[in-house]
C-alpha cells in the first residue's frame, strides 16, 4: 500500500515559495512588489490569506528568477521517490534503499510544501530503523511528536506505526505491538489497508508467544504478499507460522513451511536463511522429544553462522539445552554452555550472558543459594526491564521449585508460583 495519498497533498504552495526565496535573496517586500502589486497584495499572498493572479504571480517569480512548473516537477518525482523508498524499506530491497536515501535527501533541499517535508521525516525516522539506529529515530520521531496536531490521519497513523518499530528494536514488544496496532486501525478507519503493518503484528505476537494472534496475522499477510508476489515476506510469513504452530504442536504443519522456506534459502545461496530454517528445524524436534535429531540440525545450522553474530549465540545455547537433556552428553553441554558465556561476553550481549550463566549455575554449581539470588537479583528484573513474559514466568517457577520443598520457605516458593500463573492469566487477557 502506498504511504502517500497524493490526492491528499496540495498543489505547490506559492506564496511559501515566493515568500522563502524572497528572504533567501535579501529582497524586501517594497523591492519585489515595485511596479507589480502592493505591498498588502504580496503579503497576502505570501501568508497564504489569498490566490494571486496569475499574470502577477508569473511576474514575481521572474524577477525571482523561479521556475515554479520545475520546482512542480521536482515536486512529482519527490513524491515518486518517496513511494518507491517506502516500498522499497518495508520489503527490505537492499540494494535500491542507499540510492533512493541520497536521492531524496538532496530533493528535500528544493522542497517548500510542509506536508510533504513531514513525509520526509516520517520515512527518515523509517530509514533509521531500517538502519537500527535507535538514537537518531527517537530524535527524529521527537521532532514529529511536537507537530503531531498538525498531522494527517495518515500521518498519525505512520508515526505511530514507526514509533512501534522503534520500540520493536529497543525489545518493548507489547508497547511496539500496542502501537502498530493503533496505526493499524487508524489507517482501517480512512480506508488503507497497509500489509507491511499486519506482518509486524504477526511477528510482535510471535515475539510475545500470542501463538493464535501471531497465526492470524501472518496468514493474512501472506495471502496478501504471494499475489503481490513479494518473495521476500512470504518467506518471512512462512517462518513465522512454522515458528508458531510448533509452539502448539503442529509439527508437520510447521516443517512444511521450513522446507518450503529451506529449499529458496538453498536456492538462492542465502547461508543465514539456511542457519536459520536449519535451528529452527532442530528447535521443532527438540518439542517433539526427539533430540538426537534437534543436535543434528542445530549443529547443522552453525556451519552457516559466524561466532560474532546473535544468531549463533542463540543456536549455541539452544544446543546446549538439548545436549543437558541427554544423560550422557554432560561434557558437550559443558563445552556448550562456557563457550557461550565466553562469546556472549565478547559481543556485549547482557541477554545471552544471563541465560548461560542461568544454565551454568543450575548444572555445573553445587550452591543453589547462589543460583536462587542470582535469579532474583540479577535475572528478574532484566526480564522485567525487557518486558519478556516467558523468560519472566521461567524464572518465577525456577525459584518456586528450589524453595517450595524446603519448609523454611515453602510458603516464598508458593508466593513465585502464583507470581508466574498471575503472570501468564494477565497475558492471556
Amino acid at each position: 500500500m502506498k504511504i502517500i495519498n497524493i490526492n491528499n497533498i496540495p498543489s505547490i504552495d506559492i506564496g511559501r515559495i515566493i515568500a522563502s526565496q524572497r528572504l533567501k535573496q535579501n529582497i524586501t517586500q517594497k523591492d519585489l512588489s515595485k511596479g507589480i502589486c502592493s505591498i498588502t497584495y504580496l503579503s497576502k499572498l505570501e501568508n497564504n490569506r489569498m490566490e494571486g493572479n496569475d499574470e502577477i504571480i508569473h511576474l514575481i517569480c521572474k524577477r525571482l528568477r523561479v521556475d515554479l512548473s520545475s520546482m512542480n516537477k521536482i515536486r512529482e518525482n519527490f513524491k515518486e521517490n518517496m513511494e518507491l523508498f517506502y516500498n522499497s524499506l518495508s520489503e527490505d530491497n537492499q540494494s535500491a534503499i542507499e540510492e533512493l536515501w541520497l536521492h531524496l535527501v538532496k530533493l528535500n533541499t528544493d522542497i517548500q510544501n510542509p506536508k510533504l517535508k513531514t513525509y520526509f521525516s516520517l520515512l527518515s525516522a523509517r530509514y533509521y530503523i531500517y538502519k537500527q539506529d535507535i538514537k537518531k529515530v527517537s530524535e527524529i520521531l521527537g521532532d514529529i511528536g511536537k507537530l503531531k496536531k498538525t498531522l494527517t490521519e495518515e500521518q498519525l497513523a505512520y508515526y505511530q506505526y514507526f514509533s512501534g518499530l522503534n520500540q520493536y528494536l529497543k525489545g518493548n514488544y507489547q508497547a511496539a505491538a500496542n502501537k502498530v496496532l493503533e496505526a493499524f486501525v487508524l489507517l482501517k478507519s480512512i480506508g488503507y489497508n497497509d500489509y507491511h503493518l499486519i506482518y509486524h503484528l504477526a511477528l510482535l505476537n510471535s515475539h510475545m508467544h500470542n501463538t493464535t494472534v501471531a497465526i492470524f496475522y501472518s496468514n493474512s499477510a501472506l495471502q496478501y504478499f504471494q499475489e503481490e508476489l513479494n518473495y521476500k515476506r512470504v518467506i518471512d510469513c512462512q517462518i513465522i507460522l512454522g515458528i508458531n504452530w510448533t509452539r502448539v504442536g503442529e509439527y508437520e504443519k510447521a516443517l512444511e513451511y521450513y522446507l518450503k522456506v529451506l529449499r529458496v534459502g538453498k536456492k538462492s545461496n542465502d547461508r543465514f536463511l539456511v542457519g536459520k530454517i536449519y535451528h529452527n528445524i532442530g528447535f521443532l524436534y527438540q518439542k517433539k522429544g526427539d533430540l538426537l535429531n534437534s543436535i543434528k540440525f542445530f549443529s547443522k545450522s552453525l556451519k552457516y553462522k559466524q561466532e560474532s553474530e546473535l544468531s549463533y549465540l542463540n543456536t549455541i545455547y539452544y544446543l546446549a539445552d538439548t545436549h543437558l537433556s541427554l544423560p550422557d552428553d554432560c561434557d558437550r553441554a559443558k563445552y556448550r554452555v562456557e563457550e557461550g558465556l565466553k562469546l556472549s561476553l565478547m559481543c556485549n550481549n547482557s541477554e545471552y550472558h544471563i541465560k548461560f550463566k542461568m544454565l551454568y549455575l543450575f548444572h555445573f554449581n553445587d550452591n543453589m543459594d547462589e543460583y536462587r539470588e542470582y535469579l532474583e537479583n540479577v535475572c528478574i528484573p532484566f526480564f522485567k526491564e525487557k518486558d519478556d513474559v516467558k523468560a519472566l514466568c521461567d524464572c518465577y517457577v525456577k525459584i518456586g521449585d528450589l524453595l517450595v520443598n524446603d519448609n523454611n520457605y515453602y510458603k516464598k516458593g508458593s508466593y513465585y508460583y502464583k507470581m508466574a500463573l498471575n503472570l501468564m492469566k494477565t497475558n492471556k487477557q
